[in-house]
């Protein structure tokens, strides 16, 4: 969350950041939710500190999903 926080701060925008509890598949906490107008959401699983700034450059910003962290 505070790679997130930190990015919103730093002028990040179009991004709604909100907490959530488990949602079934705790093995695979913490996860990334990008859901964007128009398109199938996206989850990422076992987001670190690395992978959550990576979603940031690659998604967020480039609108490249990153394929090998997904989850269903």
């Amino acid at each position: 969350m505070d790679v997130f926080r930190k990015a919103i701060s730093r002028g990040l925008t179009d991004v709604y950041l909100s907490q959530k509890g488990c949602a079934g598949r705790c093995n695979l906490e913490p996860t990334v939710e990008v859901i964007e107008a128009g398109k199938n959401p996206v989850k990422y699983g076992k987001v670190d500190t690395e992978k959550a700034q990576q979603i940031i450059e690659q998604h967020l910003k480039k609108g490249q999903v990153i394929q090998e962290w997904l989850i269903d």
